[in-house]
């Protein structure tokens, strides 16, 4: 009769232990959970010799934007128009670093024609105060000092991409 209190006790001890660490990991499920939306749009630029493929996934917390990722995928008809393409890219980024802070970039060359270039940028570190009155158009995107999601789709979608939630 002891056996099988003990042995119960046991099973029920197993049992809650397992449940527990099923509601654990249940929950961190949720809270790690990143609300996020993805934006994709082609610039196929012919005449100019480029062709790029961006994908832009946009983080938020709430109602509010806290990083967006770009990856660029970039295909040239010559090693020239690649270099003034990322230096483009570069420069922007540099400038709006430099500006503004939570700008940060990666170039990966696949070769002499092609690349990508992955940019992010940290809303929790950026001056938005600062870019929005350097950039008066982000207020239609923007509430109370911050880049919306909304807005942020808004935006993205103006420039020809289409955007979809995660």
């Amino acid at each position: 009769m002891e056996q099988e209190r003990t042995a119960n006790k046991k099973y029920i001890i197993a049992t809650t232990a397992i449940g527990m660490a099923i509601l654990a990991l249940i929950f961190i499920a949720i809270a790690n959970k990143k609300n996020s939306f993805v934006c994709k749009s082609t610039s196929d630029q012919p005449n100019m010799g480029y062709v790029a493929e961006t994908t832009t996934t946009i983080y938020y917390d709430n109602d509010t934007v806290t990083k967006a990722e770009t990856i660029r995928e970039i295909n040239t008809n010559s090693k020239e128009k690649l270099d003034e393409l990322l230096d483009s890219y570069i420069r922007q980024y540099d400038l709006n670093n430099n500006s503004y802070g939570g700008y940060s970039y990666a170039t990966e060359r696949t070769n002499d024609e092609s690349a990508k270039f992955k940019g992010t940028i940290d809303y929790k570190v950026v001056d938005f105060a600062k870019f929005v009155k350097d950039n008066p158009a982000m207020n239609d995107y923007s509430s109370d000092g911050k880049l919306t999601k909304d807005g942020a789709k808004r935006m993205y979608e103006a420039s020809g991409a289409t955007c979809e939630e995660n």
